[in-house]
């Protein structure tokens, strides 16, 4: 028996290009390499064939083989996601998917979006309860279902008046009921907020998208002072225009939807409207308006003044005793026009002494 310890031992040579069990040769560093990291590459043998197949002697270029084709293929990757980066078309999905996680993937037919409204609601509460801590009264005089036309005074350079008293009957009123403003065209087509008054529920303002508003039993506000109610200036504020032809009791007559007269007060002061700088020749064309802090503040005189507001809904008004043809009565269209307009003036000078009385 040998004296030599059994770690001293000479131990017995194994063939060059044999792998044990505890050792890599090059095919199964290939197979590894290729599981990992999920590439491609040629027959084990070939590789093989050209590089050697021991770690020992020919695995260190079997190495630089797979590392200059991995980095062949990373340069691939980026040439790929340099190419979608300069790519028009990824530029406007992205930009589209951008837009779309505030907004809803469907509207409904005049644009509301449910998504947006609900974004907005806590901006909209903060003006409603807490910045301009508005009092609304006689809600109950809103039906709780069916169609019925809201026609209300317009005040200010901007419709803040549409959309709070859009929002006083969608979360004040017991049915929370959602009432679609019609305003005219000037809104609506301002950049940015005409978009965003669209989704928020208002709609512009005609007697096509009215009577299909009405049609589906959907409530309807209306400003029958237009234009002319926004370009009210300061000492003019709660003294109703003219009401033009009476075109929203056509509407009533037309549909048999009930008149609610609705008065605001608060809604013009918050841009208080001391002169226009008209851009046309015409009294109808485009004004920029002169507030206390437009245009001499630049962008921070858009911002509206805390005034107190207060909403009064009146009783309500059915014609549904007259028969669709009334619609062409003149004297009848005057008659409820000049009826309305009275009520509302009346609400107004009411709410006006209200308030009055509470500030003193």
């Amino acid at each position: 028996m040998s004296s030599q310890p059994p770690e001293d031992r000479a131990k017995p040579a194994k063939p060059v290009g044999h792998a044990s069990p505890g050792f890599l040769d090059g095919a199964s560093i290939g197979r590894a390499a290729s599981a990992t990291i999920g590439l491609e590459f040629p027959d084990d043998e070939a590789v093989l064939s050209e590089h050697g197949s021991g770690v020992e002697g020919g695995g260190s270029s079997l190495v630089r083989a797979l590392r200059g084709r991995l980095q062949h293929t990373r340069a691939r990757a980026w040439l790929t996601a340099l190419e979608q980066l300069l790519d028009p078309a990824q530029h406007r999905e992205w930009i589209r998917r951008l837009r779309m996680r505030a907004r809803s993937e469907e509207v409904d037919p005049f644009g509301l979006d449910p998504i947006y409204t609900e974004r907005q609601r806590p901006y909209l509460e903060f003006l409603y309860r807490s910045y301009w801590r508005i009092a609304a009264s006689g809600m109950d005089r809103v039906p709780d279902h069916g169609r019925a036309i809201i026609v209300a005074n317009h005040g200010g350079v901007l419709p803040y008046d549409a959309v709070m008293l859009m929002y006083a009957i969608r979360y004040d009123h017991s049915a929370h009921r959602t009432a679609r403003p019609l305003l005219e065209d000037a809104p609506m087509r301002l950049p940015f907020l005409g978009t965003a008054l669209n989704r928020l529920g208002c709609v512009r303002a005609s007697q096509e998208n009215a009577t299909k508003l009405l049609e589906g039993d959907r409530l309807v506000i209306v400003f029958p002072e237009g234009g002319k109610g926004t370009s009210k200036l300061h000492r003019q504020r709660y003294q109703l225009q003219r009401f033009g032809r009476g075109g929203f009791v056509k509407l009533a007559l037309r549909t048999g939807a009930p008149i609610v007269p609705a008065a605001i007060i608060g809604a013009e002061e918050v841009h208080p409207l001391i002169s226009k700088m008209r851009l046309g020749n015409r009294s109808l064309s485009p004004y920029l308006p002169i507030t206390p802090t437009f245009p001499w503040f630049g962008p921070l005189g858009v911002i509206p003044f805390p005034a107190m507001w207060m909403i009064r809904f009146g009783e309500s008004i059915d014609l549904r005793d007259h028969n669709k043809d009334a619609a062409r009565d003149t004297a009848l269209v005057n008659e409820v026009n000049d009826r309305v307009r009275t009520q509302i003036q009346a609400m107004l000078d009411d709410l006006v002494r209200e308030r009055d009385a509470r500030e003193r």
